[in-house]
């Protein structure tokens, strides 16, 4: 299921100031960081996404259920070329009871994005899937 997941994300680049980074998402979350200016990702976050060949993987939903508006993310860390993907991740997830409208609801899958992105240890990550790419090559 993640793998049909994957294959239907769409991949894009994204810039933080000069920084420019791979990610992979889906239309839910790329229009929500659009609008709000990309993602937000330091300089050394980016820095390090690019020095290991590694994507910021993201998923996550805007709705208005029952007159409260939701918007939570996941991220993660993956190699786009090898489909190695991190089984650490960071979620956040964001209510407003006081706004139902789905304009609220992508302002907060925007600021669980932001949450997750701060929340996720990067270079714990990329040495989880270093770690899994050495793992793959010596079993070849």
């Amino acid at each position: 299921m993640k793998t049909l997941a994957f294959i239907s994300l769409l991949i894009f680049s994204s810039s933080c100031s000069a920084c420019r980074f791979d990610f992979a998402d889906d239309p839910v979350v790329r229009n929500a960081i659009k609008v709000r200016g990309g993602y937000p990702i330091s300089e050394q976050q980016c820095a390090l996404l690019n020095k290991n060949g590694l994507a910021l993987l993201v998923s996550g939903s805007a709705t208005v259920l029952r007159g409260v508006s939701i918007g939570w993310a996941e991220v993660r860390l993956t190699d786009l070329k090898t489909h190695v993907t991190s089984t650490i991740s960071h979620s956040a997830t964001n209510v407003n009871v006081g706004d139902a409208s789905q304009d609220t609801a992508d302002g907060l899958l925007y600021d669980a994005v932001s949450n997750a992105v701060r929340g996720l240890d990067f270079e714990v990550v990329v040495n989880e899937i270093n770690l899994y790419r050495s793992k793959a090559k010596a079993s070849r």
